[in-house]
């Protein structure tokens, strides 16, 4: 890349080809991605993008929303083992691996590895600083970057904050303008990404196991009818406030998982025999519904079957045969 900026948009191709004109500025530029678009015939982006010594530098900014795919094929295919911090500047980023998922809002950061498997969905309005970095550059700075890549970084706190505003002083039209050299910048941005990385993982440490510890209180007591998130925060010595963003960061809600512990309970209910005699009505409310038509509808929207129907088709468990004892080999 020279070192001037240069700048791309959809605007240059004929709108039938700006979706895959997309796609192509990114495996040439930055990092080999599947993006798909509701507005694939008419999808409007740009991209700016400079050299920063050791790092580019791209801005990135789309009127049109994205479902981003790095996958197995993306991974097999990529050009190198570099990696991407991406800083949001626009819009809110939801991201998801294996492992984990996270909803990234303005501010924030997170450090993307070329070789691990990921997916973000972006609204029809988003924008993001991004800097490609060569791998062998980031060891100097986190060894073990892997470990922390797909991390997010809360840009509102701490060093998560300071690294925040110092990448929102970076703008690939003006890299020539900055009073340092791009290389010396890069350098206090990655000393500045190890810090909030390190603050960033353990935070990340605490909130999965106070959300372990959510999830076993629930299943203690989800069965009480009128459970709600401020019981479960007091049973847990926190605010309800950060209850609600425990559940959010694990990309779910306190209602998803009640439901869920709930038709969990109904399932088993209806597999037992003595749930053969129950109505459902009583299965209903032994799991903790209210009443029976909840606790179809739910069920049906799980299981695309009704709980009568889901009764029907489970096997009745054999009896045993009297005199016979089952003699377990562990």
């Amino acid at each position: 890349m020279k070192s001037d900026h240069v700048c791309w948009s959809t605007g240059d191709v004929a709108p039938g080809k700006s979706l895959e004109y997309w796609n192509r500025l990114f495996a040439d530029n930055v990092l080999r991605l599947e993006i798909s678009s509701r507005a694939r015939s008419h999808f409007i982006g740009r991209m700016v993008g400079a050299d920063l010594g050791r790092a580019q530098v791209y801005y990135v900014a789309a009127e049109s929303d994205q479902k981003v795919d790095h996958g197995r094929a993306c991974v097999a295919h990529r050009s190198d083992d570099s990696l991407c911090l991406v800083h949001i500047r626009s819009g809110a980023f939801h991201f998801e691996t294996r492992q984990r998922s996270a909803e990234l809002k303005v501010g924030d950061s997170m450090l993307l590895d070329s070789k691990q498997l990921f997916q973000f969905s972006l609204p029809s309005l988003s924008a993001a600083l991004i800097l490609r970095i060569t791998a062998d550059w980031m060891r100097r700075w986190i060894p073990q970057f892997e470990d922390v890549a797909g991390v997010r970084i809360d840009g509102s706190c701490g060093w998560g904050q300071a690294l925040s505003h110092a990448l929102w002083n970076i703008d690939p039209m003006h890299v020539m303008e900055l009073p340092l050299p791009g290389s010396a910048v890069a350098d206090q941005l990655g000393g500045l990404l190890t810090l909030a990385v390190a603050t960033s993982i353990s935070a990340s440490a605490g909130s999965h196991r106070l959300w372990q510890r959510v999830r076993s209180t629930m299943r203690d007591i989800y069965l009480t009818g009128d459970l709600d998130p401020g019981l479960v925060a007091a049973q847990l010595g926190i605010s309800k406030r950060y209850l609600h963003k425990l559940f959010a960061a694990a990309g779910t809600t306190f209602r998803r998982e009640l439901c869920e512990l709930r038709i969990a309970e109904g399932e088993r209910l209806l597999r037992l025999p003595r749930g053969k005699r129950l109505s459902l009505t009583e299965i209903a409310l032994a799991s903790g519904f209210y009443d029976a038509s909840h606790f179809a509808r739910q069920f049906r929207q799980r299981h695309g079957i009704s709980p009568g129907a889901y009764r029907a088709a489970s096997p009745v468990p054999k009896r045993s045969t009297p005199g016979i004892t089952t003699v377990s080999s562990d």
